[in-house]
């Protein structure tokens, strides 16, 4: 990691990171990571949601909810398209909650 600018107040400017009261560099670039590992990436890019985006989609649904229930709240949600459209083709079910779902999505 190439540093940018004097270590924060407080800090020694030796550990990357861990300086400062805020944990990092005064003037560090942001660098925009997402915080998923590279599989996680390829998956995002590849189409396939995961568990966050699953759960963030559903927020405020009720359970037991139905495939049709999962992919309206989900729309609300403004999920991406790809997670709505995999929610409709497990048709059929009914969910007693968040962890069927994210079995019936992922399995």
């Amino acid at each position: 990691m190439e540093l940018v600018g004097p270590p924060a107040p407080g800090g020694t400017g030796e550990t990357a990171g861990l300086d400062g009261p805020a944990g990092g560099y005064a003037g560090e670039a942001v660098t925009g990571h997402s915080g998923r590992s590279g599989a996680q990436e390829k998956e995002a890019a590849m189409g396939k949601p995961n568990p966050i985006e699953v759960q963030k989609a559903l927020k405020g649904i009720r359970y037991p909810a139905d495939t049709s229930s999962l992919a309206e709240q989900a729309r609300k949600n403004h999920a991406d398209k790809d997670l709505v459209q995999r929610m409709e083709n497990l048709k059929g079910r009914k969910f007693d909650g968040p962890n069927d779902v994210e079995k019936a999505i992922f399995d």
